[in-house]
């Protein structure tokens, strides 16, 4: 590895991990695309003289052979070699001064063991160290007490004896008493004393019970077992009986089957004859089915060249119509100068005067009126009626020479100059007498610009604290769900990556906002390392390691606003075994009625410790899918009600 051949403070070891990554120095260009190419291995090679091969296949750098370099002696090249055979054996001689990574990793894993042990025992023994001196208080509170009791222990200890002299003595005297009322008994029957007697006639008796006991409880354990023979052997006999019944019936529904199979048979026969007569009509049918086709056609290419005449006769239309309306808004245009400006025009006797032409509305179009698409057809096309307000001009006094020019832009930059002309003189005749109206005019609409300047303020100001009071909620929301799931990813990554022997501490992870102001306009980045794994980014990580960090973070954001189940398709899919055994135990420990889980898997390791079981097969003879149900908990409660009564007497299942 390239991190082995670096030395660097161990501060920095992290952060030169993760610039050089897991690429690896090789001696030259062969054994790169030996390790690259011929082992797969997914690493980033990188030789001495400077060639690179990527993870992605790709390679580049190197120096490259030269047509002018320099040609190495017969005699140099041999002092070379011999020194490489010295060097080589110098350093197969030395001994491995480095552990291999793995053993590095195992010794990593050993030693957070231990401190995690190490923390575990000085806990217990400043337990212990507390428990001691709680003890050393009770004991001497019991040494004072027991020196109080001690002079009340001799005393009462004093009459004990007292009282068991006096016992001893009684004892005699009815012993004394007893051996001469039954001498004449024991001297007949070879006894010492009546107590030797009675000793022995007690014991008989025990030995009798004792055996009578025994035979009562071996007779009624047999009994049981009779019993329960008897019953395995109805119950057999049912079954045999029911079997019969089922054999019997299944004979019959085979006859009945044979016999509609026969009839079938014959339909069959029937519908191939009938088959046969259709698709000879059907051919017949298609014969005539391709000659209308190519009619079709024909008639289709037709409609379809008059088509695209019918689009270029729109479009022209389409043009017409809008230099109609631009004429029309010109004409607007200039009447409505004319109304303000207070020039007087010829209009027609049946025409309106320009006082109903109003000021500050734009050119209306009829609202009934629709804009017409390429593809819409001639007889639907509706022209747009054009708003005129019923004002009419009166053309006759115009000259001759405006009536009849052609050129538009010519006769409006002649006219304008006249009308420049006669205001200069009017200016020069006398004042302006319409300014006062025309001032007061503008005030009144500088006025109304205001206040819906001031409305419009009134507006923006609203919609702003509403759009601020928005934004915050936001922001709280957002935090509020980034400090849960933040907060809740570290633990559930360890439990998911913990193993109580080889990883008690299991991995690390964590969540990071890359803009902390507005987090939610930038991404968020999630980081995750495993145990005993150096810290590198997601993408670099295996999949069953991004398997793991993905469920953790799943985990995490169903613990903030929790879902009725969970369900799972095949994640298990990039895991091996331990990983299974992890997220299985992990799903067996949280399971309950607020978090169920529905898992979809094909490996044992994940389904085998579930409460019910459903699987999906293929049914040949209704040519369809079908499910079968097994409910784990009731199957293991029937086995454990079998099992039991057999222990219960004494016999194994």
């Amino acid at each position: 590895m390239a991190v082995d051949t670096m030395k660097f403070d161990s501060s920095l070891e992290r952060a030169v991990a993760y610039v050089c990554g897991n690429a690896v120095i090789c001696d030259d260009l062969a054994i790169a695309k030996h390790v690259c190419w011929d082992k797969r291995n997914d690493v980033k090679a990188v030789t001495l003289d400077g060639s690179i091969i990527h993870k992605g296949g790709n390679m580049t750098g190197g120096q490259g052979s030269k047509q002018d370099s320099r040609r190495w002696e017969d005699t140099e090249l041999e002092n070379l070699r011999r020194l490489k055979d010295k060097l080589v054996a110098d350093l197969t001689a030395l001994p491995e001064l480095r552990r291999s990574a793995t053993d590095e990793e195992a010794l990593q894993g050993e030693l957070a063991g231990l401190e995690q042990k190490l923390i575990f025992a000085e806990e217990e023994t400043k337990a212990y160290e507390r428990n001691h001196a709680s003890k050393q208080k009770e004991l001497s509170h019991l040494q004072a007490e027991l020196a109080a009791a001690r002079p009340k222990y001799e005393q009462k200890s004093q009459e004990f004896q007292n009282l068991q002299r006096s016992l001893r003595e009684v004892e005699d005297v009815i012993n004394e008493v007893q051996d001469e009322i039954f001498r004449t008994f024991c001297q007949r029957h070879g006894y010492e004393n009546i107590r030797v007697y009675e000793a022995q006639q007690g014991s008989l008796q025990q030995e009798r019970a004792q055996k009578k006991l025994e035979f009562s409880t071996q007779k009624s354990r047999l009994q049981s077992r009779i019993a329960y023979e008897e019953r395995q052997l109805q119950e057999t006999e049912n079954r045999i009986k029911v079997l019969e019944d089922r054999a019997q019936h299944d004979e019959s529904l085979i006859r009945e089957l044979e016999t509609e199979r026969e009839s079938a048979q014959h339909e069959i026969d029937v519908l191939s004859a009938e088959v046969e007569q259709l698709a000879e009509q059907l051919e017949k049918l298609k014969e005539k089915h391709s000659g209308r086709a190519d009619k079709v056609n024909e008639k289709r290419r037709e409609v379809q060249k008059r088509g695209k005449n019918v689009e270029g006769t729109l479009k022209t239309i389409n043009g017409l119509e809008s230099e109609r309306q631009l004429n029309a808004a010109s004409r607007h245009t200039l009447l409505r100068r004319c109304k303000l400006d207070d020039i007087n025009i010829p209009l027609q006797e049946d025409s309106t005067g320009l006082d109903q032409l109003p000021i500050d509305d734009v050119l209306q179009n009829d609202p009934d009126a629709m804009d017409v698409d390429e593809d819409q057809d001639v007889s639907t096309f509706r022209p747009s009626t054009i708003q005129d307000y019923g004002i009419k001009i009166d053309f006759e006094d115009l000259d001759d020479d405006l009536k009849e020019t052609g050129d538009d832009d010519k006769v409006e930059e002649e006219l304008q100059e006249r009308i420049r002309a006669l205001n200069g003189e009017l200016d020069h005749m006398a004042p302006n007498m319409r300014a006062m109206e025309r001032v007061q005019v503008a005030k009144d609409r500088l006025a109304s610009t205001d206040r819906d300047y001031e409305d419009a303020r009134k507006r923006a100001s609203k919609a702003k604290d509403a759009f601020s009071k928005v934004k915050e909620r936001r922001f709280e929301l957002f935090n509020k769900a980034f400090s849960h799931i933040s907060e809740q990813i570290g633990p559930i990554y360890k439990d998911l990556t913990r193993d109580p022997v080889h990883l008690p501490m299991g991995g690390q992870a964590y969540l990071d906002m890359e803009d902390s102001d507005e987090p939610y306009l930038d991404g968020i980045k999630y980081h995750a390392m495993p145990p005993l794994k150096r810290f590198r980014d997601m993408e670099h990580l295996s999949g069953g390691e991004k398997t793991m960090a993905a469920l953790a973070l799943l985990f995490a954001v169903h613990s903030y606003q929790p879902s009725p189940f969970f369900v799972l398709d095949e994640v298990d899919a990039a895991l091996d075994n331990a990983n299974v055994a992890k997220i299985a135990n992990y799903i067996h420990d949280h399971a309950g009625p607020g978090m169920q889980f529905i898992v979809i898997s094909l490996k044992t390791g994940l389904f085998q410790n579930s409460e019910a079981l459903v699987g999906i097969y293929r049914d040949q003879t209704a040519n369809s899918s079908k499910a079968l149900t097994l409910d784990v908990g009731l199957l293991f409660f029937s086995l454990m009600r079998r099992v039991l009564p057999l222990r219960g007497f004494g016999f194994e299942s």
